[in-house]
């Protein structure tokens, strides 16, 4: 009797370390598909941005400049908002916060949309600034150098650690640039 307990002890044991080894690994999936798609929604927005301004530059049409501005304005407001939905094995929704992805999101993402915005509407009223327009094309490079850290050969492959990484590298080189949009 005392040994068929320690058996069925022992295997309930490893049933919860599987189960947790499982738990570990799948919070590790979910992280990365939370910053892929940060990034890939960047990305869509930065190259919004980039068709949006040679547009611009080419036919210098401040109303057709308002109207793309609004859709982009649309994009970049979702960057503003945290994941909804997710759930884990368990079918626990996801609550865990991906920390350095919230703090590039809070000095970076906050202010995005309300850049947009006023250009959009400013060029609406035909009052498009030269510092707004910068500003505009300064966000696009931006996302620019965002894209071209984190997305490449090994996009697929990397890990949680190396997109924080790659996060840090960002923010870091680009504080300086960040500041001024924002206070621009």
């Amino acid at each position: 009797m005392m040994r068929a307990w320690k058996i069925v002890s022992g295997g309930l044991f490893v049933v919860i370390l599987i189960l947790i080894a499982a738990m570990l690994w799948q919070n590790q999936q979910v992280k990365k598909e939370l910053i892929r798609d940060y990034i890939l929604h960047h990305s869509n927005i930065e190259y919004s941005l980039r068709l949006f301004i040679d547009e611009y530059e080419k036919s210098q049409d401040t109303e057709q400049l308002a109207d793309d501005l609004f859709i982009a304005y649309g994009a970049a407001t979702v960057t503003t908002r945290k994941p909804v939905n997710i759930h884990q094995l368990t079918g626990i929704p996801y609550i865990n916060n991906v920390d350095f992805l919230y703090e590039i999101r809070d000095q970076f993402d906050f202010y995005l949309p309300g850049a947009v915005k006023a250009a959009s509407d400013d060029a609406r009223d035909g009052e498009l600034t030269e510092a707004q327009y910068q500003n505009l094309q300064g966000y696009q490079q931006l996302l620019l150098e965002f894209m071209e850290l984190t997305v490449d050969e090994d996009f697929g492959e990397k890990s949680v650690s190396d997109f924080e990484d790659d996060f840090k590298t960002f923010y870091e080189k680009n504080e300086v640039k960040i500041s001024e949009l924002i206070n621009n």
